[in-house]
């Protein structure tokens, strides 16, 4: 059994919802990764920076300011972003999430967000992010894909209802298709949306969709334009 597993299922016995033990195990690997020396540098007071990587979680992208509710090896600046975000209006060229936003309520939290995106991007900045896909889901639910399950870590899944359910594990609050997303995106005030494929983002500095085959398996990549 690996340590993330392991800590997983601890964390599990304790009693906490997803929510909760998602942020204490991001909180102690973080800070077990600080222990052993292995923190970039003391996290800016003051953000700046052309691009904005939210829910950064462990993973730190050069070029970026790296956010995230916690502190992390990786965090640059740490911020709830479902609130209003510290960077001035149209002051952003891209932003990127991946496997973030479905942790975000809809109304408190999620649409906030969208709008404070669209609010700190310059015209014509780009959105992108992975999300799991709410269709892909329901179609290996329908046929009962087995390989899908193998994918995104089920195993030998014993019944269909397994891999419907697996889509709101996680602390996931909300599931979306394009098109719930769509419209989600043009009402916070964005153009051009697309399902985008991996890594083909027309601005260049936004392709870190993650390689992963189970997320590569259950993720829907959006581009959008401001």
């Amino acid at each position: 059994m690996s340590f993330s597993e392991y800590l997983k299922s601890r964390l599990y016995e304790l009693g906490l919802d997803d929510t909760a033990r998602m942020e204490a195990s991001t909180f102690i690997r973080g800070s077990i990764a600080v222990a052993r020396g292995r923190l970039r540098s003391p996290i800016r007071s003051r953000p700046r920076g052309d691009y904005l990587h939210l829910g950064c979680g462990l993973d730190s992208f050069p070029g970026f300011v790296n956010i995230d509710r916690v502190r992390t090896p990786a965090t640059d600046f740490v911020v709830d972003i479902r609130r209003e975000l510290p960077f001035a209006t149209q002051s952003v060229r891209g932003i990127f999430h991946q496997h973030a936003f479905e942790h975000i309520d809809r109304l408190r939290g999620g649409r906030t967000l969208l709008r404070e995106s669209a609010r700190v991007l310059v015209p014509g900045g780009l959105l992108r992010m992975g999300i799991p896909d709410l269709a892909k889901y329901v179609a290996a639910y329908l046929r009962f894909d087995k390989q899908f399950a193998a994918a995104i870590g089920l195993g030998d899944a014993d019944h269909a209802a397994h891999i419907l359910n697996h889509a709101f594990a996680h602390g996931h609050r909300f599931m979306y298709d394009f098109d719930a997303i769509s419209a989600e995106l043009r009402d916070a005030g964005f153009l051009d949306i697309r399902a985008a494929a991996f890594r083909d983002s027309a601005d260049p500095m936004l392709n870190h969709d993650k390689d992963e085959p189970g997320r590569m398996a259950e993720t829907l990549f959006v581009e959008a334009r401001r």
